[in-house]
């Protein structure tokens, strides 16, 4: 199939789906790239494109261009982002674990489909990977390999999707290379959509969108988002459009606000308020849910801080319930907070915080015992300031991880 061919199935299919040609083609272009298919296997992927053009005239495919043209499901949301989760490359996590089972075991690896083999020919490259209990062999010419190879043990791997389904149904990118990145974050927003209540909403961030992602905490803003009326349900929004951020100070004609920033996360979030003397409880009956359900809220007095980031980039922020009773046989009972670069400290012992984050627990490896919770920081509001914060060398303490 040469590339007139190619360019008249791409035109008839930008008709019958009433989309852009620029759009189709770029489809196109991913299908070949995602598959590594050179100008000699347009044929190849051009059945693969067709079955996506097929996909997409089923109710599914065609809602998607209906949403996209409508623009029913994009919203202006006002309020204020009171925390930020630290940015998460999932692919680094993925390819670590993948490195260390190729490391122990390459072939049962390579059997459960989770990586192809690449070797080096006198045209090109020749991979080979299996799907559905078959193994494929093919060669690759004059194209280059995915973004995402990697040599390990001097051999060269591409990590591969080997989930035949997800929770969202059957997953189209099985056997294809995964990416060499997948960036995450979520902002924590508490406001409303124009004409409906206050509420807290977690705003979904990938990719560049998570990395770039600036927007001032506590200061009231404008911004635009995506979400259906699901997501809306479950308290989702996604893909803001960054370039549209807009402060209420900002405006000729700002919006009368005058929030309490502590009350309203008392009100709109009190299912994950937790006093500091109950940690430990709340951390026992809550560490099997979900990660954007394991949100602790709790307040406290800070009783010491390291400044100085310790291994893990993270600062060290001890804080103490004002209202338990101090115990004089554990006078280290603070509770530990690790706070990454991006939460801002502007504030010295003795102040009082309130702290959104997750808990975590983990284990003395010396003594086998659990170690008092502690909680993975991404949002701090002062609420009574004191001092500035001091400098002074690491805690020493082991910070375990964000799971």
């Amino acid at each position: 199939m040469n590339d007139e061919q190619v360019k008249n199935e791409l035109n008839k299919a930008a008709v019958g789906l009433n989309m852009d040609l620029s759009a189709i083609e770029q489809k196109f272009n991913e299908i070949r790239e995602q598959h590594n298919f050179g100008p000699e296997e347009n044929v190849i992927a051009m059945q693969l494109f067709r079955q996506w053009h097929s996909q997409m005239k089923n109710s599914s495919g065609k809602e998607n261009v209906e949403r996209k043209s409508s623009g029913t499901d994009n919203h202006t949301v006002f309020g204020y982002v009171v925390a930020v989760d630290e940015l998460r490359d999932f692919e680094e996590y993925n390819r670590n674990q993948l490195t260390a089972e190729i490391i122990r075991d390459s072939n049962s690896a390579f059997n459960a489909g989770k990586f192809a083999r690449v070797r080096k020919t006198e045209t090109g490259y020749e991979v080979s990977q299996v799907m559905n209990n078959e193994v494929l062999t093919r060669p690759l010419q004059n194209t280059e390999l995915p973004e995402s190879t990697m040599e390990v043990n001097g051999e060269l791997v591409v990590p591969i999707d080997e989930r035949k389904q997800t929770p969202w149904g059957e997953n189209k990118q099985y056997g294809h290379p995964k990416p060499k990145h997948n960036f995450r974050r979520t902002a924590h927003f508490i406001g409303a959509l124009e004409g409906q209540d206050v509420k807290y909403y977690q705003i979904g961030l990938k990719d560049e969108k998570a990395q770039n992602w600036n927007v001032d905490v506590c200061r009231a803003v404008y911004l635009d988002v995506y979400a259906t009326q699901s997501h809306l349900d479950s308290n989702n929004l996604y893909a803001p459009d960054l370039s549209t951020v807009t402060y209420n100070d900002e405006l000729e004609n700002p919006k009368n606000v005058s929030a309490d920033i502590q009350t309203m996360i008392a009100e709109n979030m009190r299912g994950f308020v937790c006093p500091l003397v109950n940690l430990e409880n709340y951390h026992m009956n809550t560490k099997g849910r979900s990660a954007k359900e394991r949100i602790v809220v709790t307040d406290g007095l800070v009783t010491n801080m390291y400044m100085n980031p310790n291994s893990n980039g993270n600062r060290t922020l001890y804080i103490s319930d004002m209202n338990a009773e101090y115990d004089y046989d554990d006078p280290m009972g603070a509770t530990p907070c690790w706070v990454p670069e991006h939460v801002e400290l502007d504030f010295g012992i003795g102040s009082q915080i309130l702290v959104i984050g997750r808990t975590n627990q983990s284990t003395n490896q010396e003594t086998g015992e659990l170690r008092p919770c502690s909680i993975n920081v991404f949002g701090v509001i002062v609420l009574n300031r004191h001092g500035s914060p001091n400098t002074t060398p690491d805690s020493g303490e082991t910070y375990t991880g964000w799971f």
